[in-house]
């Protein structure tokens, strides 16, 4: 059955028992990714899966259920488990389900295709290929990797909210090796986007050029000094800070920022394909 056939399913079967208030809620997920060594394919990986969960509210109190197939027998057992569930809660705490918003922003649809196999396999050869030609000292152990992930989210409730997006996005990773002497150093440069927008070549360039600037590198005596942060690391030192942006954060009193909804920031990050900017 497809989502849309399965939640008519859940609704018939949730009418039939009885149940007015309840949500449902559905995602699935599609994966693959290539791996390549020494210029051939050392893996190739796919992954799909799906769950859907379902929240019925009964004198108060909430039952859930959940599943990972679309059958209609499925859609019955996931209403009446739920239904089994809500008697058998003890907390005294009322539950309930979310009325309709008045209005919800309006995703762009995303442009972003979904490769073939082949195209991934193609332009992580590419990318693995360039790393060696970016610099003489590039060396074996140097790895690419190209990978697509998608995602879709549905969320329905018997209050009439009934809402879908889907996105995707094409993963490149380049992770050279380069040898000066008998050291060997190591980095990597991460894309995403659309496939077909990959420039291949800059990327290598980027990576190998990254390992190259630390050739030599050693430590200095402890004291103050003027640093200047590569738009790489900024970004990985913000990541550290990073939950504290999300809304359950500040929900649960854990962010600074919770308040300041609609405030300007002293300062801005801007992230695009994988480099940070801080103003």
């Amino acid at each position: 059955m497809t989502y849309q056939e399965f939640k008519e399913a859940v609704i018939r079967y949730a009418g039939e028992n009885g149940i007015a208030d309840y949500e449902l809620y559905y995602t699935e997920s599609e994966s693959a990714t290539v791996e390549i060594y020494q210029e051939e394919v050392k893996g190739y990986n796919t992954a799909n899966s799906m769950g859907v969960c379902f929240r019925c509210v009964i004198n108060g109190k909430a039952g859930y259920a959940s599943t990972e197939n679309r059958t209609d027998e499925e859609a019955r057992s996931l209403v009446l488990r739920a239904l089994d569930n809500a008697g058998s809660i003890e907390s005294e705490e009322k539950a309930f389900i979310h009325e309709r918003g008045d209005r919800y922003a309006v995703l762009e649809d995303s442009k972003i295709a979904q490769p073939t196999g082949a195209e991934l396999t193609e332009a992580a050869l590419a990318l693995q290929r360039e790393l060696y030609g970016a610099d003489d000292r590039v060396a074996d152990g140097t790895q690419a990797y190209m990978a697509y992930s998608g995602e879709k989210y549905a969320l329905y409730n018997s209050n009439g909210l009934d809402l879908e997006d889907k996105v995707g996005c094409s993963i490149c990773y380049a992770i050279p090796l380069v040898a000066d002497g008998a050291e060997m150093y190591n980095s990597f440069e991460m894309k995403w986007g659309d496939l077909k927008d990959f420039d291949i070549k800059a990327i290598a360039a980027d990576a190998v050029e990254d390992v190259i600037s630390g050739i030599g590198a050693g430590s200095v005596p402890s004291g103050k000094y003027t640093v200047v942060f590569s738009n790489k690391t900024m970004a990985t030192l913000l990541m550290t800070y990073f939950s504290v942006f999300s809304a359950e954060a500040a929900q649960k009193g854990l962010s600074l920022l919770n308040g300041k909804e609609g405030g300007k920031n002293r300062g801005r990050l801007y992230h695009d394909c994988g480099r940070s900017h801080v103003s």
